[in-house]
């Protein structure tokens, strides 16, 4: 939905659909949504795969370890994906 809207597309939307809205405060957060969409989370379930189970860990992530990327890195990979991907829609 973010890309849709970021690249332009009229599509009625609310906050309240996105990650970071908390509905009890009826409250949204933009960080937690940025934090989504430059895989924080896949960073955190990485690191805490990683210690609890390292079989688990290589089956899941073996696409990323084949790459060499680790858990601190997925965050600056993604977020060169999303940079890539806007100056591409500007260019």
């Amino acid at each position: 939905m973010k890309g849709a809207l970021d690249g332009g597309l009229d599509i009625p939307h609310s906050d309240r659909r996105f990650p970071g809205y908390d509905a009890s405060e009826k409250k949204y957060n933009p960080e937690v949504h940025k934090e989504r969409i430059y895989g924080q989370h896949v960073a955190n379930y990485m690191k805490e795969l990683k210690d609890e189970n390292e079989e688990a860990y290589q089956r899941q992530f073996s696409a990323y370890i084949k790459e060499g990327i680790t858990p601190e890195q997925v965050i600056t990979v993604l977020f060169s994906i999303v940079l890539l991907r806007n100056c591409f829609l500007l260019c």
